[in-house]
Protein backbone atom coordinates (compact mmCIF):
# COMPACT_ATOMS: atom_id res chain seq x y z
CA UNK A 1 0.00 0.00 0.00
CA UNK A 2 1.38 3.37 -1.09
CA UNK A 3 1.30 5.84 1.59
CA UNK A 4 -1.24 8.30 0.23
CA UNK A 5 -3.75 5.33 0.69
CA UNK A 6 -2.97 4.13 3.67
CA UNK A 7 -2.97 7.70 4.82
CA UNK A 8 -6.53 8.18 3.64
CA UNK A 9 -7.29 4.79 4.99
CA UNK A 10 -6.20 6.20 8.18
CA UNK A 11 -8.13 9.32 7.76
CA UNK A 12 -11.45 7.54 7.27
CA UNK A 13 -11.44 4.82 10.08
CA UNK A 14 -10.91 7.69 12.02
CA UNK A 15 -13.91 9.85 10.82
CA UNK A 16 -15.71 6.78 11.49
CA UNK A 17 -15.00 6.25 14.75
CA UNK A 18 -15.76 9.87 15.33
CA UNK A 19 -18.92 9.49 13.55
CA UNK A 20 -20.18 6.10 15.16
CA UNK A 21 -18.47 6.24 18.48
CA UNK A 22 -19.62 8.98 20.03
CA UNK A 23 -17.91 12.63 18.61
CA UNK A 24 -14.47 14.60 18.65
CA UNK A 25 -14.56 15.50 22.28
CA UNK A 26 -15.35 11.49 23.64
CA UNK A 27 -12.70 10.29 21.44
CA UNK A 28 -10.53 12.72 22.18
CA UNK A 29 -10.22 12.32 25.49
CA UNK A 30 -9.50 8.49 25.18
CA UNK A 31 -6.55 9.74 22.96
CA UNK A 32 -5.79 12.61 24.92
CA UNK A 33 -5.46 14.58 22.60
CA UNK A 34 -6.92 18.33 22.29
CA UNK A 35 -10.30 18.62 20.23
CA UNK A 36 -8.35 21.07 17.58
CA UNK A 37 -5.28 17.96 17.04
CA UNK A 38 -8.06 15.89 16.40
CA UNK A 39 -10.22 17.55 14.26
CA UNK A 40 -7.33 18.08 11.83
CA UNK A 41 -5.86 14.86 11.89
CA UNK A 42 -9.54 13.80 10.44
CA UNK A 43 -9.94 16.85 8.05
CA UNK A 44 -9.51 15.84 4.56
CA UNK A 45 -7.70 18.53 3.31
CA UNK A 46 -5.28 18.43 6.08
CA UNK A 47 -2.12 17.57 4.48
CA UNK A 48 -0.01 15.93 7.28
CA UNK A 49 -0.34 11.91 7.37
CA UNK A 50 -1.38 9.89 10.51
CA UNK A 51 1.76 7.86 10.68
CA UNK A 52 2.32 4.61 11.59
CA UNK A 53 3.47 5.38 15.08
CA UNK A 54 0.20 7.43 15.68
CA UNK A 55 -2.01 5.00 14.02
CA UNK A 56 -0.86 2.31 16.40
CA UNK A 57 -0.91 4.85 19.12
CA UNK A 58 -4.74 5.72 18.14
CA UNK A 59 -5.49 1.78 18.07
CA UNK A 60 -3.80 1.02 21.26
CA UNK A 61 -6.01 3.68 23.37
CA UNK A 62 -9.04 3.18 21.80
CA UNK A 63 -8.72 -0.76 22.15
CA UNK A 64 -8.69 -1.45 18.60
CA UNK A 65 -6.71 -4.39 17.02
CA UNK A 66 -3.37 -3.28 15.49
CA UNK A 67 -3.70 -2.34 11.49
CA UNK A 68 -7.16 -1.86 12.39
CA UNK A 69 -6.64 2.16 11.04
CA UNK A 70 -4.98 0.87 7.88
CA UNK A 71 -7.94 -1.38 6.16
CA UNK A 72 -11.14 -0.01 5.54
CA UNK A 73 -14.28 -0.51 7.09
CA UNK A 74 -16.57 1.53 5.88
CA UNK A 75 -17.90 -2.13 4.28
CA UNK A 76 -19.21 -3.11 7.42
CA UNK A 77 -23.12 -3.27 8.32
CA UNK A 78 -24.79 -1.38 10.42
CA UNK A 79 -25.08 -3.59 13.49
CA UNK A 80 -21.57 -4.31 13.17
CA UNK A 81 -20.59 -0.68 13.98
CA UNK A 82 -23.06 -0.22 16.50
CA UNK A 83 -21.25 -2.77 18.01
CA UNK A 84 -17.95 -1.23 17.81
CA UNK A 85 -19.60 2.22 19.17
CA UNK A 86 -20.83 1.20 21.85
CA UNK A 87 -17.63 -1.14 22.79
CA UNK A 88 -15.45 2.21 22.20
CA UNK A 89 -16.92 3.87 25.14
CA UNK A 90 -16.50 1.15 27.46
CA UNK A 91 -13.71 0.93 30.20
CA UNK A 92 -10.96 -0.73 28.92
CA UNK A 93 -10.95 -3.00 32.01
CA UNK A 94 -14.12 -4.12 30.87
CA UNK A 95 -13.41 -4.16 27.04
CA UNK A 96 -10.37 -6.84 28.35
CA UNK A 97 -13.51 -9.06 30.83
CA UNK A 98 -15.53 -8.75 27.58
CA UNK A 99 -12.58 -10.14 25.22
CA UNK A 100 -11.68 -12.65 27.52
CA UNK A 101 -14.98 -14.05 27.77
CA UNK A 102 -15.56 -13.64 23.70
CA UNK A 103 -12.20 -15.89 23.55
CA UNK A 104 -13.41 -18.44 25.60
CA UNK A 105 -16.27 -18.62 24.27
CA UNK A 106 -15.01 -19.51 21.29
CA UNK A 107 -12.22 -21.62 22.28
CA UNK A 108 -15.41 -23.65 23.95
CA UNK A 109 -16.90 -23.56 20.69
CA UNK A 110 -14.26 -24.61 18.70
CA UNK A 111 -13.70 -27.71 21.35
CA UNK A 112 -17.71 -28.64 21.00
CA UNK A 113 -17.08 -28.90 17.20
CA UNK A 114 -13.72 -30.62 17.00
CA UNK A 115 -15.71 -33.22 19.78
CA UNK A 116 -18.52 -33.18 17.31
CA UNK A 117 -16.43 -33.96 14.16
CA UNK A 118 -14.43 -36.84 16.34
CA UNK A 119 -17.36 -38.63 16.77
CA UNK A 120 -18.65 -38.01 13.23
CA UNK A 121 -15.09 -39.77 11.92
CA UNK A 122 -15.87 -42.42 14.84
CA UNK A 123 -19.08 -43.55 13.57
CA UNK A 124 -17.72 -43.62 10.03
CA UNK A 125 -15.37 -45.72 11.11
CA UNK A 126 -17.18 -48.49 12.83
CA UNK A 127 -20.02 -48.22 9.68
CA UNK A 128 -16.85 -49.04 7.39
CA UNK A 129 -16.25 -51.59 9.38
CA UNK A 130 -19.38 -52.83 9.59
CA UNK A 131 -19.98 -52.49 5.71
CA UNK A 132 -16.56 -54.97 5.27
CA UNK A 133 -17.86 -57.60 7.91
CA UNK A 134 -21.27 -57.72 6.02
CA UNK A 135 -19.12 -58.96 2.34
Amino acid sequence: MDTTTTTEARRNNLRLLLREAGGVDRIAKKLEMGRTELTQLSNLNNKCHIGSWLARDIEQKLGLEIGWLDMSHEYLPSKARQIARKWLILPSGIQNQISDYIDLQIHSLRYELKSEQDDKTDFSRIRDRQSSWDK
